[in-house]
């Protein structure tokens, strides 16, 4: 059988499972080889990353089991060891070595200020980018990381052969079906919930997380602080003068908003302007100026008339 679409995560010699083909006929199956080669351009792109973890998981359990290897090694030469040493008496303890324990503490102080200086350095150079540089440096790592895994996987899923299987199934093929993305999508579909269920995710008894997230953070972030510490970057003048920023940008907002509310338009009743006083009696005493001017001209001739006689009339004979 060929697994076209999804993933291989559970997937493992010796699972048992049901087979369907288009008839509506269903087979009982299980799983005796597996053959890793790449399902989806999806499960190509997570596949670096699965892998590495898997690859961190082994490498601890190989240390784990060589510890508890070397640690019943020792029981048991001791317990073989106690009758012996009982028997010739018991030998000087030696002295403390404090040489030795402090070798060791500092190659553990050394390896953990070289791995908080690396992460120190990658943060410090991911910080200094500009903000529209970030999403690019963060895309440019994971392309980088299943770059190489994906293309490999679109270059293999172009080539899938049904026929090896064909002919493995009792078929007589002789041409090369070529399955592509497409039809390797059509061939196998991936579960889904029939209509009106629903899936409940609630475990009563689970195990409760612990917060190693947020461990990871305080160690990263104190491993940060260190380092900009030991290199200078972050000292009391540093300090200070963010500190003199934020003030200043305080009271920039501050006073922004005092201002707004100077210029914001308030509800007053309407006002009519008034003059003073001095306005109004000049404004009264104008107009009554020029009757008081034209009967002044009226009146200037005060001084004594003159009457002239009217001619008498001439009579002539």
């Amino acid at each position: 059988a060929a697994f076209t679409n999804g993933d291989a995560d559970n997937l493992m010699v010796g699972r048992n499972g049901i087979f369907y083909v288009r008839k509506g006929q269903d087979w009982d199956a299980t799983i005796v080889r597996i053959i890793e080669h790449p399902i989806s351009v999806r499960q190509a792109f997570w596949y670096p990353y699965k892998r590495i973890g898997k690859m961190i998981g082994e490498q601890i359990e190989k240390m784990a089991s060589a510890r508890e290897k070397s640690v019943q090694d020792q029981a048991a030469s001791g317990i073989a060891d106690a009758s012996q040493k009982a028997e010739a008496g018991k030998p000087p303890t030696p002295p403390f070595d404090v040489g030795k324990f402090a070798g060791i503490f500092a190659a553990i102080g050394l390896a953990i200020g070289a791995i908080g200086t690396a992460i120190a350095s990658v943060l410090t150079g991911f910080l200094s980018l500009v903000w529209w540089q970030m999403p690019l440096a963060i895309l440019g790592l994971i392309l980088l990381i299943s770059g190489p895994s994906v293309l490999i996987a679109f270059l293999k899923l172009r080539k899938r052969n049904l026929a090896p299987l064909l002919d493995g199934n009792g078929w007589a093929v002789n041409t090369r079906a070529i399955i592509n993305i497409p039809f390797g999508t059509s061939l196998t579909h991936m579960a889904t919930l029939p209509a009106g269920a629903q899936r409940s995710l609630v475990d009563p008894y689970a195990e409760k997380k612990s917060p190693w997230k947020t461990y990871l953070f305080i160690l990263v972030l104190l491993g940060s602080i260190a380092y900009l510490l030991h290199s200078g970057h972050l000292n009391q003048g540093t300090i200070d003068e963010l500190r003199k920023r934020f003030s200043s940008n305080k009271a920039e907002v501050t006073q922004e908003a005092s201002g707004t509310q100077e210029t914001s338009p308030t509800s007053t009743p309407p006002q009519t302007e008034t003059l003073p006083d001095n306005s109004r009696t000049e404004t009264n005493n104008t107009p009554q100026s020029a009757p008081i001017e034209s009967k002044s001209e009226s009146a200037a001739p005060s001084g004594p008339a003159s009457i002239a006689p009217a001619p008498k009339p001439s009579v002539t004979p």
